[in-house]
């Protein structure tokens, strides 16, 4: 399910993220051959730091495959448009996930996102580009996440939510079943979400609520 690539990886991000990409997609069997950042050149686990976004321009580009290393909400925008730009110069990025995730068998999963250790996605689920369902958390039967969603760690969807693209929902977050999530909206950390989230809403608390963001 993994459909590993013939080409090696680069990650894009050398943060803490980063990092963990990196990690997980050794573990699903993939060679990583650096990263793509601005700050230092050399990172803890001995892999080479190539250059900046300007490498994706470069002629050796088509020789590797990419996954992006951005995972906070406030590198949401960049990650977005760095995924846009890997999709329209026809770059690879294969999907990575973790050994220790249990996928069912009929999930659908669309190219660069990332299953991270301990996640668990129910029977008639569908992922699609670029989504994170990070550490240990539960996307259950039947939901639908659209492109560019973080399913943060430990947060919970029930049966059936659709979550509009580019939604964040937040660690540890609980989605009661058959909601939707709108488009670029964000689900605070524990929140715990009973009805239906607008468009761009940001919502906290238990019950969850909207809040006002300047």
């Amino acid at each position: 399910m993994t459909g590993l690539p013939a080409s090696p990886l680069i990650i894009i991000g050398a943060g803490g993220h980063g990092r963990v990409v990196a990690a997980l997609a050794q573990r699903a069997g993939h060679r990583v051959r650096g990263f793509l950042d601005r700050g230092a050149t050399l990172i803890p686990e001995g892999l080479p730091v190539l250059g900046g976004d300007e490498y994706l321009d470069s002629s050796s580009a088509r020789e590797f495959a990419f996954a992006i290393g951005l995972g906070s909400r406030t590198a949401w925008e960049r990650r977005r448009s760095l995924c846009d730009y890997i999709d329209s110069q026809g770059l690879s990025a294969p999907r990575l996930i973790d050994p220790d995730a249990a996928v069912a068998p009929t999930v659908q999963i669309g190219h660069g996102a990332q299953i991270l250790m301990g996640a668990r996605i129910q029977n008639g689920a569908s992922i699609e580009e670029w989504c994170i369902v990070n550490t240990a958390a539960v996307v259950e039967h039947d939901c639908f996440i659209e492109g560019n969603v973080h399913v943060a760690p430990g947060a919970i969807l029930c049966g059936g939510v659709t979550v509009g693209e580019g939604a964040f929902i937040g660690a540890g977050a609980l989605v009661k079943e058959g909601l939707k999530i709108g488009n670029r909206s964000t689900i605070g950390m524990g929140a715990v979400v009973v009805r239906d989230v607008s468009d761009g809403q940001m919502v906290v608390g238990v019950p969850a609520r909207g809040i006002h963001v300047k």
